[in-house]
């Protein structure tokens, strides 16, 4: 018999592998029980994924400094999630950790999406207490605990939810949850790694163009999912900015689905492209180096929020009443009647937020650049 033993009460204890201080067991000063178990499944869509991490410090007043809180998303979103300091494990969405966390016991469990995925796997694993949403025996979408109901209400009353509702979606979800949420906003934090690389790409493009590296960036995000109609602001929009203010410098940002786009528009003098490549992270890093962005009701909003870039926000088809922008910005709001609609296709000529004009959205954002 052998004296050696394992802290596997420890929460840097993984079982297979040493643990980050690379020391055993046995008189390690590092040695930290972990508390309570909570389990949360929030899969998508990205933007959503980091605006809910604002509720993280309410969790931790919730279960203790001392909880362990893993988090499940999907493998798209994970950057955002591990780059979370409350955050102790960020697990994908895929069949390795369905099955790893078949048959655990948590604490707690939220689940804060209301697609199967999310409540099959909610289930899926032994709970003290269960928060948010689960399926019932016939696989129908239902509440875990009463205070949930209003934010399921939101998505089956268009009435409710696109007009008589005022709260931010934070304060919708923390309700629904019981969660003493008290405005903390979410955060992104890019690496230095990630912020070397946003600086080599800003200067390669200003070197290539002649233009000042002293002179205030702002940032033009022109891509949007495309689940619902007319989200984003039309190309043509975004040039007309561009051609108005000659003497200001433009960042170009977008994603892989932008790319061709990106290119045409970073052909103006005044512009740099950010790439349509970038990792979550990097991307984090450009934006935080704009002294404005301008962008609709998409990823590059909530990323630019999170590291404190404030925002000039495009609405159409989608509420801009759940979005609270901190006070880093201003909405622009279509007025048609028929918005939001959350439509996937629309014919609507032109578009709604095609309506928002570029003279508007200039003023807003030599406001922010004054402020």
């Amino acid at each position: 018999m052998t004296d050696w033993f394992a802290y596997t009460d420890c929460r840097w204890y993984f079982g297979e592998k040493p643990c980050r201080f690379k020391r055993l067991c046995p008189d390690c000063p590092h040695h930290a029980p972990r508390g309570a178990e909570v389990l949360v499944i929030k899969l998508g869509a990205l933007g959503d994924v980091l605006r809910t991490t604002a509720l993280l410090p309410a969790l931790r007043r919730r279960h203790g400094d001392d909880a362990f809180l893993t988090w499940v998303t999907r493998p798209e979103a994970l950057d955002l999630v591990a780059n979370q300091t409350l955050v102790d494990r960020a697990l994908p969405l895929d069949l390795e950790t369905a099955v790893g966390l078949r048959g655990r016991r948590f604490d707690a469990v939220y689940v804060l999406d209301k697609d199967p995925a999310a409540t099959g796997l909610g289930l899926s694993v032994e709970a003290g207490e269960r928060w948010g949403f689960t399926h019932d025996g016939r696989g129908a979408l239902v509440v875990s605990n009463v205070e949930a109901e209003y934010y399921w209400r939101l998505g089956l009353d268009d009435e409710e939810k696109f007009t008589r509702n005022t709260r931010s979606y934070q304060e919708l979800l923390a309700e629904g949850l019981a969660l003493d949420y008290r405005g903390e906003p979410y955060e992104l934090r890019p690496s230095e790694e990630d912020r070397r690389a946003a600086v080599e790409i800003l200067d390669q493009e200003r070197k290539g163009k002649g233009l000042d590296p002293g002179a205030l960036l702002v940032g033009l995000n022109i891509g949007a999912g495309g689940g619902f109609a007319n989200k984003n602001w039309p190309a043509g929009r975004y040039a007309e900015l561009m051609t108005r203010r000659p003497g200001w410098t433009f960042l170009i940002l977008g994603g892989p689905a932008e790319a061709r786009a990106m290119e045409v528009l970073a052909e103006a003098p005044n512009a740099l492209s950010g790439g349509s490549d970038n990792p979550l992270l990097r991307f984090a890093a450009l934006a935080e180096k704009c002294a404005a962005v301008v962008t609709g009701d998409t990823l590059g909003l909530h990323v630019a929020l999170a590291v404190g870039t404030p925002v000039v926000a495009l609405f159409g088809p989608t509420s801009p009443r759940e979005i609270d922008l901190r006070g880093l910005g201003e909405k622009f709001i279509c007025d048609y009647d028929c918005a939001p609609c959350y439509r996937r296709t629309c014919d609507t000529s032109p578009s709604c937020v095609e309506a928002i004009g570029a003279d508007a959205v200039l003023e807003a954002v030599e406001r922010l650049l004054r402020g």
